[in-house]
């Protein structure tokens, strides 16, 4: 307590009158406050960390700071603390970064038809690429006269390259969008694939070389198709989308199993490579026109409608307390500066809200100084 006629309460900010200070009479209250009072005004652990955010006088001390320090980071609720109303008091949802391949004109509703038909046929390619060795390494081994050592060692290489660059293919389908990495993916596939013969015929390094390639080519299919199903197919219609392109890899290396064969016994086991590889020459010049709808997630539009209810509702608690929302803050800049004011001490009393009773008594009070006014029962809740 304070040696005046008030008795302080320090981690509030609250100074609440003492009776006889009017007069100046001593009085028994400003010697020794009651027990009540002592009680209010100790610090316990729990308590001091939140009284932090209200300074004495009830201006809020680090409020805006720890509000700034959560950037655009989302409350439990779903609003961003980070993000700067506009005058109407809501702030502008989150819109897509562009990518390659995003529409911007016209009707792209059966867009996701046809992404989901390129994406099938890219990966048919994909896996009757990668098995049509599985038939050619018959002839291929003894016109070489590899052992079965050898023979694994040609079949296993593939899988080296394919599993480095998974990981890899998702974040880059990530940062530069999936039609460009699949357009890659494609390319560097068919090419190893097509050039396959030339490098057997270099020496066995080349030619692991060229299938550690095909591996690395093949690795990022995958993750840059469930980026554009992720981006451009309906919430509703994406199980069909990714059973789609997964019915076609199996298609692709049963296609593969039943036409390399026929190919090998009709032009050699070379045949088999050109043939394979060519067929991007079919796929490319449909895929790179190609543009499709971006779509909007459910738990986006969600977000967004909770995100403007929690802004209509603080417009409302506003109001009530009889600040007019309908001018705006250049026009009336003392009311503005109580409305942020206001948003930030009701930001800090709902951020700290799990306080003692006491303290939620307190701030109650506290906010009660910017209005004579009663606070809307809403607004203290």
């Amino acid at each position: 307590p304070d040696s005046g006629a008030h008795v302080g309460v320090p981690m509030l900010g609250v100074r609440p009158p003492v009776a006889g200070a009017a007069t100046g009479t001593p009085h028994a209250s400003a010697r020794s406050p009651p027990d009540r009072v002592r009680a209010h005004a100790r610090r316990d652990a729990r308590v001091a960390g939140r009284s932090a955010c209200f300074s004495r006088g009830g201006a809020p001390r680090n409020i805006p700071r720890r509000m700034a320090s959560l950037g655009g980071r989302r409350n439990p609720r779903g609003v961003a603390l980070g993000s700067v109303p506009d005058e109407r008091g809501l702030a502008p949802p989150d819109m897509p970064t562009a990518r390659p391949g995003d529409r911007t004109e016209g009707d792209g509703s059966s867009d996701w038809i046809t992404l989901t038909a390129l994406a099938a046929a890219a990966i048919f390619v994909c896996y009757a690429d990668r098995s049509n060795i599985s038939t050619a390494i018959i002839p291929m081994a003894k016109a070489f006269s590899w052992d079965k050592v050898a023979e694994g060692g040609v079949l296993s290489a593939f899988f080296y390259g394919y599993g480095m660059t998974q990981i890899v293919g998702g974040r880059a389908a990530d940062r530069f969008g999936g039609k460009n990495v699949l357009l890659f993916g494609v390319v560097a596939w068919s090419l190893a694939t097509f050039f396959t013969p030339a490098a057997a015929a270099a020496g066995a390094a080349p030619l692991l070389l060229a299938r550690a390639a095909l591996g690395a080519g093949e690795g990022v299919a995958f993750p840059a198709v469930h980026s554009l199903i992720a981006r451009h197919v309906p919430f509703e219609r994406r199980t069909t989308a990714v059973a789609t392109v997964t019915a076609a890899s199996y298609a692709g290396a049963a296609f593969a199993f039943g036409v390399t064969p026929r190919v090998v016994l009709a032009g050699g086991w070379e045949a088999a490579f050109y043939a394979f590889g060519a067929a991007a020459l079919l796929w490319v010049p449909l895929w790179v026109p190609a543009t499709f709808e971006v779509v909007v997630d459910v738990e986006t539009e969600t977000e967004t409608s909770d995100d403007t209810n929690e802004n209509e509702k603080a417009n409302a608690a506003t109001r009530s307390i009889g600040l007019d929302r309908s001018e705006t803050f250049a026009t009336r800049e003392t009311d503005a500066s109580k409305k942020k004011q206001l948003v930030r001490r009701v930001a800090g009393f709902n951020a700290y809200k799990r306080s003692s009773r006491h303290l939620r008594g307190a701030v109650r009070a506290e906010l009660g100084q910017l209005r004579p006014a009663e606070l809307a029962p809403d607004v203290l809740r």
